[in-house]
């Protein structure tokens, strides 16, 4: 018997620009059930199925030069519907050695499902994302590196804390977004007293790390919220 055909074949599940080319992507649908007991701990009956929610993810390696440009709607208008999924979160992640990666999150209902209308509340992330694009860490608003350091990565957290209420029959019944936080982590050589962080960031935690046979290293996160458009 000759193989079986087997697909290598990752889907774009959130329609985004062709700058960005797909790497994984991955379907999950959740569901709900309610159970009753008998006198000895036993189910005695198992309802039907409710509150159906499919969770979607997406990998993404960007070839272009500028990628909040690119990106466009998708940065300027976070958290709105797109490809039919509510966008909740996504991580953008830039190295001194690869090219960028970008990874999103989102999800919708069988019932009541997310649309353009009624529109879900967005925000305006595309000044925080770097226009820059290629191997490389790129120039990041808010941040100064000294000639004494080097950046050697840079990830972008993005998460918009997405609000769902259900109807009298346990399913979806409307949802909204509210509070934007992106997070942001830095790592590279040189001390942390190199790199000054300003404007709206916030640090969470700033880390220096010396030793007799690799160069001073630091690690520092911080984060900052946005405001709704």
């Amino acid at each position: 018997m000759a193989d079986a055909v087997l697909s290598f074949q990752a889907s774009d599940l959130f329609a985004m620009p062709a700058q960005f080319k797909e790497q994984r992507s991955s379907t999950t649908v959740t569901r709900e059930r309610d159970i009753n007991l008998d006198a000895d701990g036993d189910v005695s009956c198992e309802s039907e199925a409710f509150n159906l929610t499919t969770n979607y993810s997406n990998d993404f390696q960007y070839c272009g030069s500028a990628l909040s440009t690119d990106a466009g709607v998708f940065l300027s208008t976070f958290g709105e519907v797109q490809d039919s999924k509510a966008v909740t979160g996504a991580s953008i992640d830039f190295s001194n050695k690869e090219q960028p990666s970008v990874s999103v999150e989102g999800h919708n209902h069988a019932v009541a499902a997310h649309d353009t209308s009624p529109a879900l509340r967005t925000y305006n992330i595309s000044t925080i994302i770097p226009a820059a694009g290629g191997v490389g860490v790129p120039t990041i608003a808010g941040v100064t590196v000294a000639a004494t350091n080097a950046i050697q990565s840079a990830g972008f957290s993005i998460a918009v804390e997405h609000m769902d209420t259900e109807n009298a029959d346990g399913d979806h019944f409307a949802g909204q977004n509210r509070t934007c936080r992106v997070d942001l982590n830095l790592s590279g050589v040189g001390p942390a007293s190199g790199i000054t962080i300003a404007g709206d960031w916030k640090i969470d935690d700033l880390g220096d790390e010396d030793g007799n046979t690799d160069p001073d290293s630091f690690s520092i996160s911080c984060h900052q919220y946005v405001a709704k458009n």
